[in-house]
This record gives structure tokens, C-alpha cells and sequence, in this order.
């Protein structure tokens, strides 16, 4: 007989970190998703075609809502880490391309809420920040989840 692994196998310390980082996306998927438009500049300064901008922005949302909820939940907790791993990582190099490109547009982070009491540089230093730190957690919470895999059980 096969089963999977419950969820009695997941540290606190993963369930904590799925949770933070999990409300993390969630906020940030949530006030993007109330006005597409703060991420228009972004995208446009990444070279993005103007017909894509729609597309891409509910794109955004959706998959932030999609790990933010599912980190939040730790369902397949290992999953859905190394997914908001590789968000965070695709984030933070985009801010970093905003660094380097000079003239950074606001980021859009988290809607407008907290680009209109930071200037655009400074707004995207604290995202890098916040990311690095994410990063950080989602990794050691990966390093310590439980790998969801099916196990053999004696047939007695």
C-alpha cells in the first residue's frame, strides 16, 4: 500500500516561513490586482510591448494570488517554496535591472501603497531588501520541508 506523507511531517519552522511569505504574495497580488495600471511603467521600462500589458499584469497577479494562497495554506509546501523561490528571484532581478538602468520607474511592488511615500529608488532598494530576506527564508524553509514524495509501507 502506498501513501503520502502528512502534513504532521512539516516543521513549524517551514509552516511559519510558508505563512509569512505566503501573506507576502497575497498582499502584494491583492493590491496590484484592485489597479492593473501600477505596473504598466515597470513593464514598459522591461521593453514589454504595449498590447501586452494587460495580459501580463493579470498574469502577475494571478500567479502572486495563486503561491501567496497556497504557501499560506502550505500545500505541498516544497513546491510552492522553491515556486515563490523562483518569483523572488525574478522579482529581485528586475529591481536590480531598474537599479542599473538608471532612472527606475516605481516597481509596483504593492500597488500604491507604499510607492507614495518612497521615492522610486528608495522603494526599490527596500523590495530588493525584502526579497533577499524572503529568499532567505524560503530557502531554509525548503531546506528543512519534508520532500512530498510517495513512500512504501510493509504490506503487513
Amino acid at each position: 500500500m502506498k501513501t503520502w506523507k502528512t502534513k504532521e511531517d512539516v516543521p513549524l519552522s517551514v509552516y511559519i516561513i510558508s505563512l509569512v511569505c505566503g501573506s507576502v504574495f497575497l498582499l502584494a497580488g491583492l493590491l496590484k490586482a484592485g489597479d492593473l495600471s501600477v505596473l504598466y511603467p515597470a513593464l514598459l521600462y522591461d521593453g514589454v510591448p504595449v498590447h501586452f500589458l494587460l495580459p501580463l499584469s493579470i498574469l502577475v497577479v494571478a500567479v502572486e494570488l495563486v503561491v501567496g494562497s497556497l504557501l499560506f495554506a502550505c500545500y505541498r509546501c516544497r513546491i510552492f517554496l522553491s515556486a515563490g523561490l523562483v518569483l523572488v528571484t525574478i522579482f529581485t532581478g528586475q529591481l536590480v535591472w531598474f537599479l542599473i538602468g538608471g532612472d527606475p520607474p516605481e516597481c509596483g511592488c504593492f500597488g500604491k501603497l507604499i510607492e507614495a511615500k518612497l521615492s522610486n529608488q528608495t522603494s526599490i532598494i527596500w523590495g530588493m531588501v525584502r526579497n533577499v530576506l524572503m529568499g532567505a527564508a524560503m530557502g531554509y524553509g525548503l531546506s528543512k520541508a519534508p520532500v512530498n514524495e510517495i513512500v512504501s509501507t510493509p504490506p503487513f
